[in-house]
């Protein structure tokens, strides 16, 4: 390093080399092209070879040029060049299966091009965060301040983006107003006629399925409704829930039920809220009257169904404040450790487990627990405090039947699964969701997770 700032162009090449291919990924983030990237980071690399002797601290070249390669992107935004975020960033944008991508691609880019005319520091500190990841610590011994002044800039940063989103609300609302999502469909059996279902608004949030039900027959016939929405432009929650319904010997009525499309989480985009895709799947089964009685979870269960579809609609952005990208900030994996699990019986029943975890760290550590067995699941939050060693005591309840409702060729088990929460959990925009956030992160970032354990059922407790 010194010898580079000396003037040895062979040492100083050595750096380029290091940091080249770093400059051209943020620049491509902010930018929307590899090309434009590249011509971003030869001139970022010019100006820090001309100024290197004005460095004071060779050690912060990595971060110093980080600056100038964020200047160099702003200044472009200030001349009418094109700003953009790569669409390959955009969560499942990449296949080509749905034009809205690229439309989602454009609303995304909208918001980069907002950011990049922001006030000089709050556009230095809200590109470094959002694009490459950077923590208030880095970011404030690059801006030469403190954690606290980095908070305050990124806070600023979004207040103002955020006051400048109507416009980017408007176009996501165009994009539904070309979808045929053709939710009309007659389904007829010999006792059995579904018409009219609908799935009302389908935004992001609770929406509403409704059919009308026809029972032709002389008996009453015992139904389970079962709805699953997932959303098809990017890793998400899948959500699904059933109801029952007792229809009586020739009566007609509207079955109405609530369903909900969750929004998108991912590493980069916490809570996702701009126009997307999503596959709602609804399901009618035919039930006996002891399986009603008994409220029988038949779930994905083939014999049973008379009815089922998979529907493609275009979810429209939310007409609330989106906030912006924000990329969260994990611990480090071991900072929350397992060290033990006591399970309770495996037989069926109401139970319980003993879990201790140990926080290693001289900071709070904030964790999901998610206990599923193969009917029900349950989580919780909970906070252990700086090298706190928490015993936690987790119900779970095995069904009598547990056996019916293991998909064939897959092991009947108890699942444990422990996610940490990311340090800046308070910042982001989860509205309330944040044990289907972890749940997200456990899939998408493996540092996440803390434990993933698995007891299968029909086996004695071993001491």
């Amino acid at each position: 390093m010194l010898q580079a700032q000396g003037g040895d162009r062979e040492a100083f090449g050595q750096l380029v080399q290091k940091h080249r291919s770093l400059i051209v990924g943020l620049a491509a983030r902010l930018l929307g092209n590899v090309h434009d990237a590249e011509d971003v980071a030869q001139d970022s690399l010019a100006k820090a070879m001309v100024n290197f002797c004005q460095l004071k601290d060779p050690s912060k070249f990595g971060a110093w040029l980080d600056a100038i390669a964020v200047n160099e992107c702003r200044q472009r935004a200030r001349r009418g060049l094109p700003v953009s975020l790569l669409v390959s960033d955009v969560p499942g944008a990449t296949d080509g299966r749905f034009p809205v991508h690229r439309e989602l691609g454009a609303i995304l880019a909208a918001t980069a091009a907002r950011m990049m005319n922001l006030p000089a520091k709050q556009c230095a500190a809200a590109s470094l965060f959002y694009f490459h990841g950077l923590s208030y610590a880095e970011i404030a011994e690059l801006l030469d301040t403190t954690s606290a002044a980095v908070q305050s800039m990124l806070q600023r940063a979004r207040g103002r983006l955020r006051s400048n989103q109507q416009d980017i609300l408007h176009e996501g609302e165009a994009i539904m107003n070309g979808a045929d999502p053709d939710l009309n469909h007659v389904v007829s059996t010999a006792e059995l006629v579904i018409e009219r279902l609908s799935l009302g608004d389908h935004r992001w949030g609770t929406n509403q399925v409704s059919a009308g039900v026809k029972n032709h027959s002389r008996t009453p016939l015992y139904l389970e409704l079962d709805v699953r929405a997932c959303v098809a432009s990017g890793r998400t929650f899948n959500w699904q829930r059933q109801w029952w319904h007792e229809v009586g010997p020739g009566e007609e009525r509207e079955v109405t039920e609530p369903y909900v499309i969750m929004r998108i989480f991912s590493p980069w985009y916490a809570l996702f809220r701009g126009p997307g895709i999503a596959k709602v799947r609804v399901t009618f089964a035919r039930l006996s009257e002891d399986e009603f009685r008994k409220r029988v979870y038949f779930m994905d269960s083939p014999a049973t169904v008379v009815f089922q579809k998979w529907f493609e609609v275009v979810v429209p952005a939310d007409s609330q404040d989106k906030g912006i990208p924000v990329k969260p900030l994990l611990p480090k994996a071991g900072d929350v450790t397992l060290d033990e699990v006591k399970l309770g019986a495996r037989s069926p029943g109401e139970h319980e487990m003993l879990v201790t975890l140990r926080n290693h760290t001289s900071d709070e550590r904030a964790v999901h627990i998610h206990v599923e067995t193969p009917t029900r699941g349950q989580g919780a939050d909970h906070v252990l405090a700086p090298q706190e060693a928490k015993a936690i005591r987790l119900p779970y309840f095995i069904h009598q039947e547990w056996q019916r409702y293991v998909p064939e060729g897959e092991l009947g088990c108890i699942s444990l699964d422990i996610i940490q929460y990311p340090l800046n959990v308070d910042e982001l925009d989860l509205e309330g969701h944040r044990g289907a956030m972890c749940l997200q992160y456990q899939q998408n970032v493996p540092e996440a997770t803390v434990a993933s354990e698995r007891f299968p059922l029909g086996e004695q407790n071993s001491e």
